[in-house]
């Protein structure tokens, strides 16, 4: 009984000092949780589960850390919510099936995916139904038993937070606007332009696009929204200015990608991690802040607009240089101050 009481004293009190302390609980598990991307080095062909779980994992941390701070009950009948589960986790792993069996038909060539086989191995599959689970646990948050939960993740239902539709128009365009408009500045500067990263007919191109675009809004980084902004940024725009909230969640969201550089994945190692944080990451934080406050704390303009900039690169890929980096984080910090002042 004694050693029954000290275990409960003990998950008592880290559940007291992630109470009192909400963002160092949020980091702890978000960096925790992102040593997925340790399996992520298993070649598992054009997906990997391990890889979706491990960009999630802000994500998880939020979930965990909200339901701590509003543990209540928050009313939603326990069908609706293993209902919508169901449904958004066999609509995952459809979207990884159908993503497996897009590249491994070869209509398009997408630099660094080269696929043979849908499922090169029984291990794929596996690491796809959890990738799946993961997701369907995420986004059926909204029917969450905990109220933290469903208050995080309250605007992905859009019936409870409708947004206006040139919101999606920003979040869809805005980046590669801006890497277009870059892309001239290097080349009025006699800069290279860069080859193009995907290749094929043009409908493949186009269906090419659409299929990438679903699979990136949970597969490609959306999914890392409900951490660093329905969670992280709310949390520290109580104490702070929106500028210096974004600034924190840069650093917090750079070094979250510490595998890139660990694994060579990058180039620079920790001084490459700096660079990283202060001409991209630093960057976008601050066009992120503005688009959500303006949206009135949409995610799924969050995380639209996330999808955007992974899947850009692809289809209209930045000049190489450092002369990029600047011009674009430039133009970067030029539009999130218009944004801030007026949508």
């Amino acid at each position: 009984m004694a050693e029954l009481t000290h275990v409960v004293t003990k998950r008592n009190t880290i559940r007291d000092l992630s109470a009192r302390h909400p963002m160092a609980a949020f980091i702890v598990l978000a960096y925790a949780f992102s040593c997925a991307w340790l399996l992520d080095r298993i070649d598992l062909g054009t997906v990997n589960g391990f890889g979706i779980i491990g960009s999630a994992s802000p994500a998880l941390a939020a979930m965990i850390v909200s339901a701590i701070l509003r543990p209540e009950p928050s009313g939603v009948p326990a069908g609706k919510r293993w209902r919508s589960f169901g449904i958004t986790g066999i609509l995952a792993l459809a979207v990884m099936a159908v993503m497996r069996l897009w590249f491994a038909a070869g209509l398009v060539t997408v630099a660094g995916i080269d696929a043979t086989a849908v499922y090169p191995n029984p291990t794929a599959f596996l690491a796809d139904v959890l990738a799946a689970v993961v997701v369907a646990f995420i986004l059926s948050g909204v029917h969450s038993p905990r109220q933290g939960v469903r208050d995080l993740l309250r605007t992905l239902d859009p019936r409870r937070h409708p947004v206006r539709w040139y919101w999606w128009a920003i979040a869809v365009g805005l980046y590669p606007a801006i890497v277009a408009l870059g892309n001239a500045i290097c080349a009025g500067l006699g800069l290279p332009r860069p080859a193009p990263i995907a290749s094929g007919p043009w409908y493949g191109l186009a269906l090419n696009g659409l299929i990438l675009s679903v699979y990136y809004l949970f597969g490609g980084g959306g999914l890392e929204e409900p951490g660093w902004r329905g969670f992280a940024l709310p949390t520290l725009q109580k104490r702070y200015s929106p500028l210096v909230s974004s600034l924190i969640v840069a650093v917090m969201w750079a070094f979250w990608h510490w595998h890139y550089f660990w694994f060579g994945e990058l180039p620079g190692g920790p001084l490459g991690m700096v660079f990283y944080l202060l001409l991209e990451i630093a960057p976008f934080a601050i066009l992120f802040t503005a688009v959500f406050n303006r949206s009135g704390g949409s995610l799924p303009i969050a995380i639209v607009l996330h999808a955007a900039i992974n899947i850009t690169p692809i289809f209209l890929p930045p000049a190489s240089s450092l002369e990029f980096s600047i011009a674009t984080g430039l133009l970067i910090f030029i539009a999130a101050v218009c944004m801030w002042r007026s949508p």
